[in-house]
C-alpha cells in the first residue's frame, strides 16, 4: 500500500528547484526553458531523472514535483517508476545511475 504525503514543508524549495535547473544545464547546456519545457526525447530523459530524484530522495509529492516541469502527478510517478525499475535492471542501471548520482551530488552541496 502507497502513503499518501503532503507536500513537504520546504522553506528552500525555490533554491533547489534552481539548483536543479541549474545543474541540469551544467551538465547539457540546455537553458531552463529548454529544460522545463523541451518535448524531445533527451529532455524527458532528463525530467525523468528530476522526477525520481525529487520523490526518492527529497520526499516530494508526485505532484508537487509535476508541478515545477507543468505536468500531471501521473507523469511524474511514472518518471519516477521508470527511473527506479532502471535502477534495479543490472542490465540498464549504467544508463541511469551516473546522472541521479550526479545531479544529487550538486544538490546536497
Amino acid at each position: 500500500m502507497y502513503k499518501v504525503r503532503n507536500i513537504p514543508n520546504i522553506e528552500n524549495e525555490n533554491e533547489l528547484s534552481n539548483k536543479l535547473i541549474s545543474s541540469i544545464s551544467k551538465f547539457t547546456g540546455w537553458d531552463k526553458e529548454r529544460i522545463l519545457n523541451g518535448s524531445e526525447h533527451k529532455t524527458v530523459f532528463w525530467r525523468k531523472i528530476s522526477s525520481y530524484i525529487l520523490i526518492e530522495k527529497f520526499d516530494w509529492t508526485s505532484q508537487a514535483a509535476a508541478d515545477l516541469f507543468g505536468q500531471k502527478a501521473e507523469n511524474a510517478w511514472m518518471q519516477h517508476k521508470w527511473v527506479e525499475e532502471t535502477l534495479k535492471d543490472e542490465e540498464k542501471v549504467h544508463k541511469v545511475l551516473p546522472y541521479v548520482n550526479k545531479v544529487y551530488h550538486d544538490l546536497t552541496l
